[in-house]
């Protein structure tokens, strides 16, 4: 057991690789049962009550240039997952988990993942064809281009993938493609709008609001 002189960071096994500021990871959390493992955190990112989790071999964590993640879960178990994290990228509280053998979670720069949202590579048990014996529900990994606003709630199932620029609504149920600059929302999850996009400021256009001076604003 290694523990880097820290509470908070524990790591089991051989050949692991933890580089991160102790600034950076001061609230969070590391926990490796494993071997071949790879977690990296560039130096200008702030995590606040962030677990990252780690249960077998060969598994990557990578969290880019000035990501901000306030709190959450990155888990990976079997092994070989990956989770990646664009540079820029706002996580305000979200559980990432990479269920099965090498399947991945990764999003792009420039993001914005709102509170309470979840994604999962897999369905954490077998589903099996009554008649055969042959599992029916094997993971897919999940994939988020920039600039994409994943609202809140929202729970994204294996095999998601959200095009670059679009939007998935509060609470939506995703298991399936958004292509770029589209609006998708519901339980399933379907496109509403297409030829949209967001933007992180709240603007006014004159007009737009009697109770709102644009020239104030």
């Amino acid at each position: 057991m290694q523990n880097h002189g820290s509470d908070n960071i524990k790591i089991c096994g051989d050949r692991n690789l933890f580089e991160c500021e102790d600034s950076v990871f001061s609230q969070a959390g590391l926990d490796i049962i494993g071997n071949d493992n790879i977690v990296k955190i560039h130096p200008s990112a702030k995590l606040g009550a962030v677990n990252i989790v780690l249960r077998g071999d060969h598994h990557r964590v990578f969290v880019g240039r000035d990501v901000q993640m306030q709190s959450g879960l990155l888990r990976l178990i079997h092994g070989g997952g990956l989770i990646a994290i664009g540079a820029r990228t706002v996580i305000v509280n979200a559980d990432l988990i990479s269920f099965e053998v090498g399947t991945k979670i990764v999003i792009g720069e420039d993001c914005l993942v709102s509170y309470g949202v979840q994604a999962w590579t897999g369905d954490a048990h077998s589903l099996v064809d009554a008649t055969t014996g042959k599992r029916l529900n094997y993971g897919r990994d999940i994939t988020i281009a920039n600039n994409v606003w994943i609202g809140y709630q929202a729970l994204l199932l294996k095999g998601s993938a959200v095009g670059r620029g679009s939007v998935v609504g509060a609470r939506a149920v995703l298991n399936k493609q958004v292509p770029p600059q589209s609006l998708a929302a519901g339980n399933p999850a379907k496109i509403i709008k297409d030829n949209v996009t967001w933007s992180p400021d709240v603007f006014y256009e004159k007009d737009a609001n009697p109770l709102v001076d644009v020239g104030d604003v």
